[in-house]
């Protein structure tokens, strides 16, 4: 897959305000043909994430509803700091849920949207 014609989102957390879009990233937007580079964007619901096949970070993509897909940059600090907060919270393994791995992360924002 080439991640060179995929939208980057930066700066990215989880909507947890709106109830129609609580499944949704929103972020920062950077390379897209639809959006100026910089632009808050929410996306539609997420469908699917996966890690590319190689070790470029970053290194997730999400996959909307709507079959859109994003590669994922930093999260925001406050997203991070929430998923700490449910790692330590619910006694979830540090070694398998983390935002310091991509493959963590992934683990955190599936638990975090099987909760919802």
């Amino acid at each position: 897959m080439n991640t060179m014609n995929m939208p980057l989102i930066k700066n990215w957390g989880i909507d947890i305000l709106d109830e129609n879009i609580n499944k949704a990233i929103v972020g920062d937007v950077y390379y897209s043909d639809k959006f100026a580079d910089g632009k808050h964007v929410n996306t539609s619901n997420i469908k699917n994430m996966y890690l590319l096949n190689n070790y470029l970070i970053p290194n997730i993509i999400i996959e909307t509803i709507n079959n859109s897909k994003y590669l994922l940059g930093n999260p925001t600090i406050i997203f991070n700091d929430y998923m700490k907060f449910l790692i330590n919270n619910n006694n979830l393994c540090s070694k398998e849920y983390s935002v310091e791995t991509s493959e963590g992360l992934i683990k955190c924002i599936n638990y975090y949207l099987s909760k919802l």
